[in-house]
């Protein structure tokens, strides 16, 4: 059995599956721990492989390479898979979207499917459980927290090794409708890719506005056909009613507009006071590259 093998028996049994059920699951589906997790949640009987067709992690569309030259709208990906497929991943979105990044950038993943979305979002879910039991995190950790939490652990420490996080971050900002804020989304998204110009590949940028987090990978500034792509662990009514998913973006703008689907503005009325309405629409971007890219 290969380590890998080892890794995905190991998450499943995390989750609360036993050694043999985790192994039969992952025997039924050819070894993806993706399609094995959404056998033994959905509670059916294990098929061999070639009669076990899950049908509750999809890809909602045609396979996208995220490090080739494209030329797409905004599209979906979808898998079946979120936070809350598991009850310990309720709140562990950061967690998941460090996760996603890092095996975004590591080359680990170099698509975004369905399987990437669904076994990152598991990968996730136990590094926050095994984190948490650690260290005795908050519940809703921010990214530094999960970052000290890290170097309490061998495993999770060499696995975010060669993500590293550009400088002067956390980038703090403030929702708003005005594209010339010099505080808002697009103008800090915007430095974040100007500032890693150096290492010439994807920013992956974890954004929280507590207590959510997502995850956006913007591709090299100036080079043209790269998606910009936003990446949830929660599900959204107006977007995606189950799972996790990711939006495929053709440029800057649309990446914009998706996430003003989940991040929006928020008014609060004239009896607000105006600290307390810029807490409420305030976030924070930390921007990952890979390191010695």
């Amino acid at each position: 059995m290969t380590s890998s093998e080892d890794e995905n028996i190991s998450t499943l049994v995390a989750m609360g599956f036993t050694d043999e059920k985790s192994k039969e699951a992952l025997s039924a589906s050819s070894g993806s721990l993706e399609r094995a997790a959404d056998i033994l949640l959905s509670g059916g009987p294990i098929l061999p492989a070639e009669t076990n067709h899950p049908s509750r992690s999809t890809d909602t569309s045609d396979t996208v390479s995220a490090h080739s030259q494209v030329q797409t709208t905004a599209r979906l990906v979808h898998s079946s898979l979120s936070q809350y497929s598991d009850p310990s991943g309720k709140s562990a979105c950061t967690s998941i979207a460090l996760t996603l990044a890092v095996n975004f950038l590591n080359g680990e993943q170099t698509a975004v499917t369905a399987e990437y979305l669904g076994s990152s979002v598991l990968e996730g879910i136990q590094m926050y459980s095994e984190l948490h039991a650690a260290s005795g995190a908050s519940e809703h950790s921010s990214v530094e927290e999960l970052l000290a939490a890290v170097n309490l652990s061998a495993v999770h420490s060499e696995k975010l090794a060669p993500m590293t996080m550009l400088g002067g971050s956390p980038r703090q900002g403030l929702l708003s409708n005005a594209r010339d804020n010099p505080m808002g989304l697009d103008v800090v998204l915007s430095q974040c890719q100007r500032d890693a110009a150096h290492v010439n590949s994807y920013v992956a940028a974890v954004i929280t506005k507590p207590p959510e987090t997502i995850l956006v990978l913007l591709p090299p500034r100036g080079q043209s056909g790269l998606p910009y792509i936003l990446v949830d662990s929660h599900p959204r009514p107006n977007l995606c009613a189950s799972g996790s998913y990711a939006l495929l973006n053709s440029d800057f703008d649309g990446l914009l507009e998706s996430s003003r689907q989940v991040f929006s503005p928020t008014e609060l009325g004239p009896d607000v006071p105006e600290l307390m309405a810029m807490m409420y629409n305030s976030f924070d971007v930390y921007p990952f590259v890979r390191e010695n890219s």
